[in-house]
């Protein structure tokens, strides 16, 4: 089995921005582990799940780095994958794991990317640490610096890019789940400024690169309950130095993404704790340092089916998350919000499907791409064989997913980090 972080070249993304809102977005995939919601979509076929928490267990492992093998290059319909956790030479470093990567592209040098994963040293310990790629030439070869701060217990991994280039990595330590924030200024060779960050588990971020917002280069992260802080949102107005006092945001969602509208605006997508009803959160006024930030819309939003877990796909956990993404392009659809989940579909007890939805009123009612009630599925495998259940939604971040081959099977320990780019 093999984790990717698939991208598409520079020039299919400006063609990809000239078609439909739906196509105009590039998705990432990584794996791990409108307004009124329905009877049959609250239904919960079995009771929520208890949170596995991130927590020290097996002691480090000994990073042998002696073992190699051949670095992948796998062709699969039209896309080649290139492996990214490999040593100078280009080679696999055997016995070891790496997964939940989380991929950024320089805005500013489309051919600089940062991977971001959490790295097992072996596969005989479940000791993480917060590892980390680069690459120069588009996803060609790549570069495997090592972990942000050796023997030291980190997880849950997510990268952004500034648009001045400068890549920033938010990384999860261990209980009672205090976030850092570290940057990297050369291309993300080296992390070497770190700040304490609030947050907790399953946290999500975004930068305001926007440069008529007011909120410019603001920094803001959610993330679930697991956390030592009272509320789920804070927000840094410094690069990511300091951070406000956390506070709650309305029906506390979690388990989702955030973006940012050209104006500035804020949004949050995400699942309540009962894992069958979704939100869309706003704060128009997260953009204005001043003031503690409100949330002044809280939709419902209709995914077509509930997060599910211990499902087939991903039989340690949850069959993936929820993702928001705001459009940027500057065009009709500019400040559109798509959301997009895996969800069982309402009506099924087992499976998963890919759904997606849209917003044409900044968040306030959502529907199908074509306008319908009905949710739009992105999927064509069919209930049940959905391959992909973690992604992410970008308009310019390029995209990846994992899957294990064949798509119906599934390994618990993958060793070969790759990134996929169509020829």
């Amino acid at each position: 089995m093999f984790i990717s972080a698939f991208s598409r070249l520079p020039m299919m993304l400006q063609a990809i921005r000239r078609l439909s809102p739906l196509t105009a977005f590039v998705f990432i995939l990584c794996l791990c582990g409108v307004t009124s919601i329905t009877l049959a979509q609250n239904k919960r076929q079995k009771p929520p799940p208890t949170e596995a928490e991130e927590y020290y267990d097996d002691p480090p492992a000994r990073f042998a780095l002696t073992g190699l093998s051949p670095g992948m290059i796998s062709v699969f319909d039209g896309f080649t994958s290139y492996q990214v956790n490999v040593n100078g030479s280009g080679m696999n470093i055997t016995g070891d794991a790496a997964n939940e990567c989380s991929i950024a592209v320089d805005p500013t040098n489309r051919n600089k990317k940062v991977i971001g994963w959490r790295q097992f040293n072996s596969v005989t310990s479940n000791f993480r640490q917060g590892g980390y790629g680069y690459t120069t030439d588009g996803g060609l070869t790549w570069h495997f610096p090592g972990v942000l701060e050796p023997n030291v217990f980190r997880s849950d991994p997510v990268l952004y890019a500034e648009d001045t280039g400068n890549f920033l990595y938010l990384s999860l330590e261990n209980n009672p789940y205090p976030t850092t924030m570290w940057r990297s200024v050369d291309g993300g060779m080296t992390f070497p400024t770190r700040a304490p960050a609030t947050g907790g588990d399953k946290q999500w971020f975004v930068i305001d690169n926007n440069p008529s917002s007011t909120g410019y280069h603001f920094q803001y992260q959610f993330w679930d309950t697991a956390t030592q802080y009272n509320g789920e949102f804070s927000r840094s107005t410094d690069g990511g130095l300091t951070w406000m006092n956390p506070i709650n945001i309305p029906n506390m969602p979690q388990w989702g993404t955030t973006d940012v509208t050209s104006n500035g605006d804020l949004y949050f997508g995400g699942v309540t704790t009962s894992l069958t009803q979704f939100w869309c959160i706003r704060s128009t006024n997260a953009k204005n340092g001043a003031v503690t930030p409100t949330f002044d819309q809280s939709t419902s939003v209709n995914m077509g089916g509930v997060i599910d877990y211990f499902d087939t796909i991903n039989p340690e956990g949850l069959i993936g998350q929820v993702f928001l993404k705001a459009d940027r392009s500057g065009t009709s659809t500019n400040n559109n919000i798509y959301m997009m989940a895996s969800v069982q579909p309402t009506g099924f007890s087992t499976g998963s499907e890919v759904m997606f939805v849209r917003s044409t009123d900044g968040g306030a009612t959502f529907s199908a791409q074509d306008g319908s009630t009905t949710i739009r599925s992105i999927t064509t495998n069919g209930i049940g064989s959905a391959p992909w259940p973690w992604l992410r939604m970008d308009v310019s971040i390029r995209s990846g997913w994992t899957r294990a081959t064949p798509r119906t099977t599934l390994t618990r320990n993958c060793s070969t980090l790759t990134v996929r780019m169509q020829a």
